[in-house]
C-alpha cells in the first residue's frame, strides 16, 4: 500500500504539518473521500489512492466484515439460548410488555 497522508477535506495540510518534509519522504498527499455506503456484513476498507487530473484521491474498497460469519452465528445462537431459558412467568412478563408498547403506538 502507499505510504499516504490525508490532508483536510478541502484539500489544506493540517496544521503543525510540513507538507515539504512529508513529500520528500515518499508520502503521497492525498484528498478525503466519503467511504461508500455497505449493507449488512460488510465494510468499507480504504485502498490504494486514485491520480485523478494530477491529484491523489481516497479511494475504498467494500469487503466482508472480518467477523461477519461469527457475528451473526453468536447473535442466532445467544437469541435461541435466551427464549430457550425462559421460564412461563418470564414469558408471560415478556408478552405483557410487548402488548403494553403495542398499545401505546396506536395498536
Amino acid at each position: 500500500m502507499v505510504k499516504q497522508f490525508l490532508l483536510n477535506a478541502d484539500g489544506t495540510v493540517p496544521a503543525a504539518t510540513d507538507a515539504a518534509v512529508l513529500l520528500a519522504t515518499g508520502v503521497t498527499l492525498v484528498m478525503p473521500t466519503a467511504p461508500p455506503p455497505c449493507t449488512a456484513g460488510y465494510v468499507a476498507q480504504d485502498t490504494d489512492p486514485e491520480l485523478v487530473d494530477g491529484i491523489w484521491y481516497q479511494r475504498w474498497e467494500i469487503i466482508p466484515h472480518p467477523d461477519a460469519d461469527r457475528v451473526v452465528d453468536n447473535t442466532s445462537t445467544n437469541i435461541a439460548e435466551l427464549i430457550a431459558s425462559l421460564t412461563p412467568e418470564q414469558i408471560a412478563a415478556l408478552s405483557t410488555v410487548i402488548q403494553s408498547l403495542g398499545n401505546n403506538n396506536g395498536n
